[in-house]
């Protein structure tokens, strides 16, 4: 069980890692906004502030979290506890292609609805303008979190895990393809006309 734990946090560390380095890269062929011309010192200390605090809170993450969303996955997948729990007779031979999209979909809900009281509710949007507060998005904005904000939305992972009845492995794809999607929408990429109105459509 433990080495779930490790594949799921290991499999985030590189995700994150690559991310940061190809879109960076493309940053600097292709910037949408030309933001570091004048001073590398500029851009190299933005990065390091960024990801400073992507780090203090991956640090909290992994020593304060990572345990109970495990023990969450697990006490619910044991009893059979949660929306997917129930819903997964339905699905018949099937249930190994509808059961992870529900999953993934559900989850990706509540991110969206987490998202959108960060920035009705004053209290949590004090905590959540850290984000927005970036004067040059990149990249490195995916990793720049209040650590308050961190902390509230960890918690509350606990019981929507709970309520859903995820999987590890389920919650595994998500956490990928969201750091990837993250990633992306923040770069400072500018990307070919065509491509852009392409991907407007779809995301």
């Amino acid at each position: 069980m433990q080495e779930l734990v490790q594949l799921l946090l290991h499999t985030q560390i590189i995700f994150v890692f690559l991310g940061i380095v190809i879109l960076s890269l493309a940053e600097n062929l292709h910037p949408f906004f030309d933001f570091w011309h004048t001073s590398k010192t500029h851009r190299n200390w933005h990065y390091a502030k960024n990801l400073g605090i992507g780090l203090i809170n991956a640090l909290v993450i992994t020593l304060a979290f990572s345990g109970l969303w495990f023990w969450a996955t697990i006490w619910s997948d044991q009893h059979a506890i949660g929306i997917l729990h129930w819903v997964e007779p339905f699905f018949g031979n099937y249930k190994t292609v509808f059961r992870p999209l529900l999953a993934v979909l559900f989850f990706d809900f509540w991110m969206y609805f987490w998202h959108r009281i960060n920035h009705a509710i004053p209290f949590l949007w004090k905590f959540h303008q850290v984000h927005h507060s970036d004067p040059f998005m990149n990249v490195t904005t995916a990793t720049r979190f209040h650590v308050g904000e961190i902390v509230l939305s960890s918690s509350l992972r606990i019981g929507v895990l709970l309520i859903l009845g995820i999987h590890l492995w389920e919650l595994l794809i998500y956490e990928i393809a969201s750091v990837l999607v993250i990633q992306f929408h923040h770069a400072n990429i500018q990307l070919p006309k065509k491509l852009d109105l392409f991907l407007r459509r779809i995301i």
